[in-house]
């Protein structure tokens, strides 16, 4: 009986999902959230042109749903909204309209995929929900792809007709990646429709069409674009000696020629085999040779792509071939210099080096340095074999002395290096930590506040633990910005607490242990047995008072009336009453004020001091929170992930910000620091970005 109950009330549920979700399509002016698919015919935008018709999704009868299990129908149902969202943005991409292509699949797309997701793990059907994701990462990627595509052949139709045939022949190459990016995102997104269509039954037939029309508009658009531009090349690669190693280095030789069969002849080319790139000078009949030394290539004997790598303005397309090679290893020497010695919390950790065979530069080889057996950088030899690294020490690695460690991220590959390690002391910093507290009510008080570095950087995802009286109460985790705030119910305070010490200690981090005391408000705080305290424990006290108070306010009307016939007081009066008047008491107050986040001025202060790198830092710190708040954007995403959704969101400085984030990207992970020039452009750049943003923040009628 019981279970009958539960099955019936899952029936009701589902029924009523169904006909709300055909209700909200009758009963007025759809909203964007509720947008259906409509067919498409003989539409033309501003890239693609439609010639046929799309069929429309087919809608389940609700008491055909009805009659099968309840999770099964509610789940074909949101996989049908799901479904039909995906296929709307998909017509709104042929149709370049490529802002709504990406709102369709926006909030009211993730908020309906979760309900799918929960439905989904009931019923044992959870890998339809990642189908459904990716079909939304990828769409999402697809209408950016195009968008980009759109702007970039307008860009190449504008040099074409000024005569640039230079840049019309680089943007023309540029058409070709993107094309090339465009194939594949759209032939993963077409299989993640297929799984979907395939495990539910949902039709996906409308999402798919569009799509692939989209992939062969421009497929076909490029294929004009190339003949107009490129000439193909063929490529013969052979390896002379097969067997060899990098201290032992294969001969190769080849030829490059046109598609027909022309020398390309005394030519500067580059030629790639496996990961490495040999310039080359071809010979009149297109004939070339080189030395193969293989670096990352894995041991024993296999194939290795050869590539003709062709530059951006170059008139030719890019070949392929391949050699047969046997491989051995070769062992390498790194020799550490300049390593920094002394470094504490967002200190640069500097190094450079060399890489060495047999005396014998090697380059393009990866390194993962490591600090405290903590990696802390992934990077790459040049030509030259040297490499270099500036990276900044967080909190996480403890104080003492640490072994700073160079070595590869592989084994069995045609170079190998021994562990080389440097000592580096890590030595403790003070960070700050504020807290204040407010009243929330009559039972809670509001405890917050910021902890940052010695330099001010803002400490994210940071644990302070909150006391009162050596009891302690909670603790917190703080946010992007280093800030946390959390309530506390005044029955878990100690009887006679009068102020909160929040803390942050970890034997774990190079950040030395730091406590704040925050008062507690008046409230809050014991009243050492004043009249508060009377009238808590005694609420016949606070009867009579309320009496006395009436009694005084008829009294006090009374002598009022009396009084307005009464001559007004003389001068001499009103000065006497002032000063036997005493002063007002002053409230509690809060000694503790918050540390203040970076600003431009801090930014200026380094850049004197000459440290350009943290003034480029603390520039764009100082500017980042403006602009999540204007428009509004998650701050904990990556500055290049900020900067695109502040794009996506219609920022009207975007060439400003992305200035301000290649900058921000050299200074804070470049080997080399930014010049004191670079840095004054910056901040020259920043200013002028707060002062735009401060321009529509106050020409915004909302604000």
């Amino acid at each position: 009986m019981r279970g009958n109950l539960v099955v019936g009330l899952q029936l009701f549920f589902a029924v009523c999902l169904i006909c709300s979700g055909s209700v909200a399509g009758v009963a007025g002016q759809p909203s964007q959230s509720d947008t259906q698919v409509t067919a498409v015919s003989a539409t033309t935008g501003p890239l693609f042109q439609q010639n046929e018709t799309t069929t429309p999704i087919r809608h389940k009868d609700p008491d055909e749903a009805a009659s099968e299990d309840a999770t099964t129908a509610l789940q074909r149902e949101l996989a049908a909204r799901l479904s039909q969202r995906l296929s709307q943005s998909s017509v709104n991409i042929s149709q370049g309209e490529y802002e709504q292509a990406q709102a369709v699949l926006g909030d009211d797309y993730s908020e309906l995929l979760q309900k799918y997701s929960e439905v989904a793990e009931d019923s044992g059907v959870e890998t339809t929900a990642a189908d459904f994701e990716q079909a939304q990462e990828k769409q999402q990627s697809l209408s950016t792809q195009v968008s980009e595509y759109q702007r970039t052949q307008e860009a190449y139709r504008e040099a074409k007709a000024a005569g640039n045939d230079t840049r019309a022949r680089k943007l023309a190459r540029e058409l070709l990646r993107t094309q090339n990016t465009i194939q594949q995102n759209a032939s993963d997104l077409n299989q993640s429709y297929t799984d979907i269509q395939t495990t539910l039954g949902v039709d996906t037939s409308v999402g798919q069409q569009e799509v692939r029309t989209v992939s062969e508009n421009i497929s076909e658009t490029q294929a004009q674009i190339r003949d107009a531009e490129f000439t193909d090349t063929h490529l013969r690669a052979e390896a002379v000696t097969q067997n060899g190693s990098f201290s032992d280095p294969i001969r190769m030789s080849g030829t490059l020629q046109t598609a027909s069969g022309e020398p390309i002849e005394s030519q500067r080319v580059n030629i790639t085999v496996g990961a490495q790139t040999y310039p080359v000078t071809t010979s009149d009949t297109g004939s070339f040779t080189l030395h193969y030394r293989p670096v990352t290539q894995p041991l024993g004997t296999h194939s290795v792509p050869v590539r003709y790598e062709p530059t951006t303005a170059s008139l030719y397309l890019g070949a392929d071939s391949s050699i047969n090679v046997s491989l051995t290893q070769s062992s390498a020497t790194v020799r550490i210099h300049n390593a920094s010695q002394n470094v504490g919390f967002n200190d640069p950790v500097s190094l450079r080096g060399r890489v060495t065979a047999n005396e014998t530069a090697v380059g393009e080889l990866p390194l993962v340095v490591s600090l405290g057996g903590q990696p802390i950088a992934q990077i790459a030899t040049e030509r030259n074999g040297s490499f270099a690294l500036s990276e900044r020490l967080n909190a996480t690695i403890p104080t003492g002395e640490r072994s700073l460690t160079i070595t590869t991220p592989y084994t069995n590959r045609s170079v190998a290096v021994s562990e080389t390690t440097a000592s580096v002391q890590i030595v403790g910093r003070t960070p700050t930590l504020t807290a204040t507290t407010r009243p929330q009510g009559n039972t809670s008080v509001v405890v917050s506040g910021q902890l940052t570095g010695p330099d001010g950087t803002p400490l994210a995802n940071t644990t302070v633990t909150v006391s009162a009286d050596d009891h302690r109460l909670t603790e917190t985790s703080t946010g992007p910005n280093g800030t946390y705030e959390l309530a506390l119910q005044s029955d878990s305070l100690p009887e006679n607490a009068s102020a909160l010490q929040v803390r942050y200690a970890d034997a774990q981090s190079n950040l030395e242990a730091v406590t704040t005391v925050a008062s507690l408000p008046s409230r809050f705080a014991p009243a050492n047995g004043g009249i508060l305290t009377a009238i808590q424990q005694q609420p016949l006290i606070t009867v009579a008072l309320v009496g006395a108070l009436l009694s005084f306010s008829g009294g006090g009307m009374y002598l009022y009336r009396q009084r307005q016939s009464a001559p007004a007081p003389s001068s001499s009066d009103v000065a006497s009453a002032d000063e036997e008047t005493p002063d007002a008491t002053p409230g509690d107050t809060d000694t503790t004020s918050e540390q203040a986040p970076p600003t431009l001025e801090s930014a200026e202060r380094a850049l004197a001091d000459g440290h350009p790198d943290d003034a480029v830092v603390l520039a764009y710190t100082a500017v980042r929170p403006q602009v999540a708040t204007q428009y509004p954007i998650d701050t904990q995403l990556t500055h290049w992930q900020f900067y695109n959704a502040a794009v996506a969101a219609g920022i009207a400085e975007g060439s400003a910000l992305e200035s301000l984030t290649t900058a921000y990207e050299r200074a804070r992970y470049a080997a080399d620091p930014v010049g004191l020039d670079t840095a004054e452009e910056v901040l020259t750049t920043a200013e002028g970005l707060q002062h735009s943003l401060e321009q529509d923040d106050v020409s915004d009628p909302d604000t």
